[in-house]
């Protein structure tokens, strides 16, 4: 495979599959909505991804894909992309479609394995690509029944389902850039992969999978949720919890198949906020351990030492917990006295006790916030984050700055706003008005994590110059405070570890 002779435009690529043209923003060059596995529709709707039919001539690639099929719609930089099934296409922005081998970010965006795109607003890569010099690459993959919910091992799937689609995507998409990012300019030895809260977690999957031992370089895990890939049995249990919603039994799952998208996404977001009545702090879109891709749980893969030698960079937000245990019927977490103690006593290996005790000054809604945090995002992080000092450089961060209006509306430090500054600039399009008001401490924050991020990827060690000096998470279990002031300190949150030990939510 070689950079294409017939043409002089430096916007025309070659790859394993075909001739592609991109097009020039501010620098960089763009090619947008590039095909990496065949459209999953058909006999191949529920499937493992296929490789791409190869196209004769030139193929445009100027226009962000359709997204996976979701509640609502999902958030994107532009208006005229829309749900459909046909949505395996990654996007990428690069400096030079040249010889000079640059690393290379993989992005996986989040949306709890239900909802999202690789056009996401706050995830455009022009800025960071040509400030550091790297090739970035954002994916899409199948979302909700279509890729995240194992019907596969129900009675009467007649053979119709694979287990794991969305991660295999995640896979095969990792596979293309290794094949062909050389043609634009990219480094295949040196990737890194980053992602938020299910991203994340898809992060924490794809370094500790066989399939892709030994090809990455460096980990980003932003609010990650490592806990969220389920057993077997789990996952079993949400598949039916779905079917259940699409008025089907198991014996009837074959069905599933066949359905109107609008009915499998209906029942998946009907399945997600009432799963937690059942088996709190789990959800039923999340890959589970199939034996062949995922083995054995990932977090437990990780501290098996599959991924050893990675370069990581993890962090949560102070306020993790405020999304998802509001008190009302929509939410995800136990947000009241009945769903929390019937997680204690399903777990009773848990002080209950001496977890009530750490917020006997704070509101009840406050405190089973802070517990879901804790078990959901934070505690696992940690863990993660001391296993992998191990073997390699781990940075790990709390972040504390919240957005003025978000403050107001007592969400704070909110899951995810690390990542949504992470391109170096306010929140921009649908979430414009989060940033509002933030002025120059918004913009301080935003700067800081751009860079923090952008050198980590490119080196491998946050640092360079930006006071102040981030350390290694180490044996001291060192972690950085990001705010407008930030500062380092060392094992921050031993009383929390002590008190909670390691809580696996029934068994993930």
């Amino acid at each position: 495979m070689e950079r294409t002779k017939e043409s002089t435009d430096t916007t025309v690529v070659r790859t394993r599959d075909g001739m592609l043209r991109g097009s020039v923003r501010d620098g960089v060059y763009q090619f947008l909505g590039v095909p990496y596995a065949a459209p999953p529709v058909g006999a191949l709707r529920f499937r493992k991804p296929q490789p791409v039919q190869p196209w004769e001539g030139i193929r445009e690639a100027v226009r962000y894909a359709d997204y996976c099929p979701q509640p609502g719609k999902a958030y994107t930089m532009v208006s005229y992309t829309s749900p459909s099934e046909d949505c395996l296409y990654l996007n990428i922005y690069t400096p030079g479609c040249d010889d000079r081998k640059r690393p290379v970010l993989i992005w996986i965006h989040g949306g709890a394995y239900m909802t999202g795109s690789g056009s996401s607003c706050i995830k455009q890569g022009n800025r960071m690509s040509a400030q550091y010099d790297m090739v970035v690459v954002s994916v899409q993959y199948r979302l909700g029944a279509f890729g995240c919910v194992d019907f596969a091992s129900l009675k009467g799937a007649n053979g119709l389902f694979d287990h794991n689609p969305g991660t295999w995507d995640q896979v095969a998409a990792v596979e293309w850039v290794i094949e062909n990012i050389g043609e634009f300019g990219g480094d295949p030895d040196c990737i890194t992969l980053m992602g938020e809260s299910a991203g994340g977690s898809s992060v924490l999957t794809l370094i500790t999978t066989p399939y892709l031992k030994g090809k990455i370089r460096r980990a980003v895990m932003d609010s990650p949720a490592p806990h969220l890939i389920n057993s077997l049995e789990n996952g079993r249990a949400a598949a039916l919890d779905v079917l259940e919603k699409l008025g089907l039994s198991e014996q009837e799952a074959y069905k599933a198949a066949s359905l109107p998208a609008d009915d499998l996404v209906s029942a998946v977001e009907k399945s997600e906020y009432g799963f937690v009545h059942h088996h709190p702090y789990l959800l039923p879109t999340a890959p589970v351990t199939d034996g062949d891709l995922i083995p054995e749980l990932p977090y437990d893969a990780l501290m098996h030492g599959a991924a050893d030698g990675i370069d990581l960079l993890i962090g949560t937000t102070q306020d993790e917990g405020t999304l998802f245990s509001q008190g009302k019927e929509g939410d995800i977490f136990p947000g009241n006295a009945q769903q929390m103690e019937k997680f204690f006593g399903d777990h009773p290996g848990i002080d209950a006790a001496a977890v009530r005790a750490l917020y006997a000054n704070v509101s009840e809604k406050r405190m089973y916030q802070e517990i879901g945090k804790e078990i959901f995002f934070h505690l696992p992080s940690m863990e993660i984050a001391e296993r992998m000092a191990l073997t390699g450089s781990v940075y790990m961060h709390h972040f504390d700055y919240a957005f003025p209006v978000l403050r107001t509306l007592g969400l704070g430090a909110v899951h995810c706003t690390n990542s949504a500054l992470t391109c170096g600039m306010e929140l921009t399009g649908a979430y414009h008005t989060f940033g509002l008001f933030s002025g120059k401490n918004g913009r301080t924050v935003s700067e800081r994590m751009f860079h923090y991020i952008s050198r980590f990827i490119v080196s491998g060690d946050p640092n360079g110059g930006q006071e102040p000096l981030w350390p290694e998470y180490g044996t001291g279990k060192n972690t950085l405070f990001i705010n407008v002031s930030c500062h380092a300190q060392e094992d921050p949150f031993r009383e929390l570890r002590n008190v909670y030990g390691i809580i696996r939510p029934y068994g993930n």
